[in-house]
């Protein structure tokens, strides 16, 4: 999926795009989360379903482990230096990972 049809966006297509994503913000030029848990092996099962979400679009975030119970989402593509769309489908689907899994938690 990388780089083939895709293309950097506009000023205000990251503005539009960053105000759909509450919780994400635009550091260096990156979309960047930090999300929380209760417990470390609730933040690992975060990062085995983003891990697999990333392969099927073969796009993939920086991940980093915060204190056991944080995980840092970092999104950009590389090879373009720059933003994408892919970036955003892909942190709308991260946030959504981690809703469904925090209401499962809640439900328990």
């Amino acid at each position: 999926m990388c780089c083939g049809r895709l293309s950097a966006l506009t000023d205000r297509e990251l503005s539009e795009r960053l105000t759909a994503l509450p919780g994400w913000e635009l550091v260096d030029g990156k979309l960047r989360h930090t999300f929380g848990f209760g417990s470390f092996d609730q933040s690992m099962k975060f990062v085995a379903k983003i891990a697999a979400i990333a392969d099927k679009f073969n796009h993939h975030p920086d991940i980093c482990v915060h204190n056991k119970r944080s995980v840092r989402l970092t999104c950009w593509t590389r090879q373009m230096h720059c933003l994408t769309r892919v970036d955003f489908d892909l942190a709308e689907a991260f946030s959504a990972v981690h809703d469904e899994q925090c209401s499962q938690q809640v439900a328990r």
